[in-house]
């Protein structure tokens, strides 16, 4: 208080960034911060929790949910005892966290600022709270979705205010002969007592909020987002700063990958627009360089975009009297669908965007792999990062144009073999004649066999016995397959041998 008297009546004098700090945070930080504590046990006496993460070793995206919901209900089947889950939420304005078990369930809501961390530990310390008052179990099962959680725990992160909380109410369960167990758990997989606790942490976010202090590092997501906006309002008032125009939005300068300085250095100053070609002027002391075509000043920027001087022509299609039966997109590329093309205007801007960018790579494209990175940076710095995306959609299109191009071709190939044995089909083979030339000696007697293999009722009847055997085929399978299916795939009933010999 005295020295904000102090300050008050010296308004020169500069205060400590300590006070000027804290005026400028009052509307970032809400909520206490928790002190930070000394455990009263020696943390070399503080006993490990036990915890089982062996489920984590099974990604979600790369196997199903009924599968590791099987996973986690044989993990949970080895630990005996009261199985408590708990879970904790987190929206764009509200924070809380919840734990539930057979008996008993408890809602907390929690600060904004609160990270979701944070929450899901509180929902810990609070299912061990509620572990203390039960006098009839021994054994209890924490089942948390919150794999950072448990790993800290494992860990014994004295650092965090509520982990220190944790492994001190644990220690004091194990000293009264209560065991717990903490068990990872995959969220969103249909196991009961999750998604009961996630149903319960969500209903708490419209709760009042219940005022408990928050860990300084849960401040800093806030605080750097809030001086962050400060910054931003600053630099959008700087409309007359050239730079503004070319990064209105405060974030990090990317650099391209792989590119030494020197690529660097051309992409920094191509994005400023210095060089010496529009610079120079002003170490030689001369009148600013003027483009002649465009009367205008000779920038960066209006070579690469506006100058007259590099536009390619445009030839548009002319269709007369029939222009009722013109397509209605047309583009400059001939060899380009419409939609290669509505991709192309969209990622450059123009037609003449997609040419100075065709340009820019055909000027490159025998300068070696380095300086065709370098320009795709570039593009990528004008687009936004959509030139590398373009790209890829058109390469990707590419190959599929070309696969069905040589589907087309084989499928031609197969209907003229089609063509050429019905053609034969139509010319039977004249064994009478062939039978002649027993006249000159030859045997002919093996013409009797082929002609009636030859023979359309041959044929047909072949014909006829393997679509019988494909229809017995069907009916056995249908049979096997419209049974309950096992529980494990191994124990999927095998085809039977008359399916085999069919």
């Amino acid at each position: 208080m005295a020295n904000a008297i102090f300050y008050t009546s010296k308004p020169s004098f500069i205060r400590p960034l300590l006070y000027r700090t804290e005026e400028a945070l009052e509307s970032v930080i809400t909520a206490p911060i928790a002190p930070f504590k000394i455990s009263d046990v020696p943390p070399w006496k503080l006993r490990p929790p036990e915890v089982d993460t062996s489920i984590s070793k099974f990604l979600k995206d790369q196997h199903p949910a009924l599968f590791l919901k099987q996973e986690f209900y044989n993990l949970i089947d080895k630990y005996p005892g009261i199985n408590i889950y708990t879970d904790g939420s987190k929206s764009n304005n509200a924070v809380a966290c919840a734990f539930t078990c057979s008996t008993y369930q408890i809602q907390f809501g929690l600060p904004t600022q609160m990270s979701i961390y944070t929450a899901e530990l509180i929902a810990i310390e609070q299912a061990l709270i509620f572990i203390e008052t039960v006098k009839d179990e021994d054994q209890f099962n924490i089942c948390s979705d919150s794999l950072s959680s448990l790993t800290a725990l494992s860990n014994c992160d004295i650092t965090h205010p509520y982990l220190l909380s944790i492994l001190t109410k644990q220690n004091n369960l194990v000293r009264k002969g209560k065991l717990v167990v903490f068990i990872w758990c995959p969220s969103h997989v249909g196991i009961l007592g999750n998604e009961v606790a996630d149903r319960l942490a969500k209903q708490a976010l419209v709760m009042p909020v219940t005022k408990l202090p928050l860990p300084h590092t849960d401040y800093k997501s806030p605080i750097r987002s809030y001086v962050k906006s400060l910054w931003q309002n600053e630099w959008d008032e700087e409309t007359d700063n050239k730079l503004h125009s070319i990064q209105p939005v405060i974030s990090e300068w990317k650099q391209g990958p792989q590119i030494d300085r020197r690529g660097e250095i051309v992409l920094a100053r191509a994005r400023i627009g210095h060089s010496h070609l529009t610079h120079g002027y002003l170490l030689r002391r001369e009148v600013a360089p003027f483009c002649i075509p465009c009367q205008s000043l000779l920038t960066v920027k209006h070579i690469l975009i506006d100058c007259i001087d590099f536009k390619m022509s445009l030839t548009y299609l002319q269709y007369g009297p029939f222009s009722s039966f013109a397509p209605v997109f047309d583009s400059s590329a001939a060899n380009l669908s419409e939609e290669d093309s509505r991709l192309l205007n969209s990622t450059y801007g123009d037609e003449i965007g997609i040419q100075y960018a065709k340009s820019l790579e055909e000027y490159v494209v025998d300068c070696g792999e380095s300086s065709l990175k370098m320009v795709d940076n570039l593009l990528d710095i004008l687009t936004s990062g959509q030139h590398s995306k373009c790209a890829r959609i058109m390469a990707e299109r590419e190959k599929e144009a070309k696969r069905k191009q040589e589907e087309e071709a084989r499928k031609k190939r197969e209907q003229k073999e089609v063509e050429r044995l019905a053609n034969e089909l139509k010319n039977p083979i004249d064994f009478d004649s062939l039978r002649s030339l027993s006249d000159l000696g030859i045997n002919t007697s093996f013409l009797d066999n082929l002609e009636k293999q030859f023979s359309t009722e041959g044929v047909n009847v072949k014909l006829e016995e393997t679509s019988s055997m494909l229809a017995d085929l069907k009916d056995l399978q249908y049979e096997r397959l419209a049974q309950q299916m096992p529980d494990n795939v191994p124990n999927l009933e095998p085809p039977t041998d008359k399916e085999v010999e069919l």
